[in-house]
């Protein structure tokens, strides 16, 4: 459900960083190698990094690293996922990572990637040429250009479970891109969703008419007071052609995602394409750098904060407003944009 609220920065930050040191730096020499996506292990300081064709386990001073190859590999995104015939020409695919997780509890990295319309892996921690389990099944975007988001936080029964954002990709087989959710929930064990049966289950996605209309970039994600939070920039409506920052909210324990609820974040006096965040557990506090023009990476920006606590009120008030037969059930890229049920009297 969603009634239009905008949550306003209540003050702005800026901080002059003077140069560090460089420690070690680390180049794939590879002319066609990316470094895509980071993960640092908070326990051993050990860094996990996603690239074209490869995955990476480096030491925390950097100077050792492990290699594995993860593409190119023979592959068509017309064909359906591996082990299905298929009547296309496959070819030589390029692999791009989609996002990198630690699984504290299981000692494993979850990798996500572009091929195979965007499969996951679990690999062991120590080890991540040994692959423990791989779900063939598309979970996240088979295009590069597309954006992604993994993370870990509570689920369903209070274990923890894969939060997986993506954005829709429209190329090849649509039977198979329509399969991956706008966000979803997954089994650490398995990658299978956390709950599914004839009703739902812990994934949402864009409504197949809006899919096109709405782009999405997942910025980042985290837990907060049992609930999980997706920070994106997306059009502000599929009739409003302007991007906006969106906080989405949705219920740990919510086996249907009915509970996704999403508003809109600014930062004084005109910033509102965020490039960037962070939450700060110790102070409770969300930040997220901000520009006023997508397309001037060179022009003014800002880095504002907010209080989750205010956040979580500001949301727990849509939704309450909502129970009252104020506002509209929504949002409209998610399901039907209708008013908010009458409040019934007791």
């Amino acid at each position: 459900m969603l009634l239009l609220q905008t949550l306003v920065c209540a003050g702005c930050l800026i901080q002059m960083v003077s140069a560090m040191h460089i420690v070690h730096t680390f180049r794939d020499l590879h002319k066609d190698t990316t470094l895509q996506n980071l993960k640092a292990n908070k326990n051993s300081g050990d860094v996990f990094v996603g690239a074209t064709n490869s995955l990476y386990h480096f030491a925390a001073d950097l100077r050792s690293f492990q290699k594995v190859a993860m593409g190119p590999r023979v592959d068509n995104p017309h064909c359906p996922p591996p082990n299905l015939p298929c009547n296309d020409t496959k070819k030589s695919t390029n692999s791009f990572s989609e996002g990198i997780a630690i699984d504290y509890k299981d000692s494993t990295l979850i990798s996500c990637i572009s091929l195979f319309h965007g499969i996951c892996q679990i690999r062991q921690l120590q080890n991540i040429s040994l692959i423990v389990k791989e779900l063939l099944k598309p979970s996240v975007p088979n295009n590069p250009v597309k954006s992604s988001l993994i993370f870990i936080g509570p689920g369903l029964e209070n274990q923890n479970a894969l939060y997986i954002g993506a954005a829709y990709s429209n190329l090849g087989n649509q039977k198979y891109r329509a399969m991956v959710p706008h966000i979803s929930s997954r089994n650490l064990s398995t990658l299978e969703f956390s709950y599914l049966d004839s009703s739902g289950g812990t994934r949402v996605s864009i409504l197949p008419e809006a899919r096109l209309d709405i782009p999405v970039e997942f910025l980042y994600g985290f837990s907060y007071g049992g609930f999980v939070y997706f920070i994106a920039r997306q059009y502000k409506s599929v009739i409003e052609y302007m991007f906006v920052t969106k906080i989405i909210r949705i219920c740990q324990q919510d086996k249907y995602f009915s509970s996704y609820t999403e508003i809109e974040l600014t930062c004084q006096p005109h910033y509102d394409f965020a490039r960037g965040a962070y939450f700060d557990e110790s102070s409770e506090k969300l930040y997220i750098v901000f520009e006023n023009n997508e397309f001037d990476m060179d022009g003014p920006s800002a880095v504002c904060g907010y209080n989750m606590a205010e956040t979580e009120r500001l949301f727990n008030l849509t939704v309450e407003e909502c129970f009252n037969g104020d506002g509209n059930l929504g949002p409209s890229h998610i399901r039907e944009s209708v008013p908010c049920p009458p409040k019934v009297s007791a």
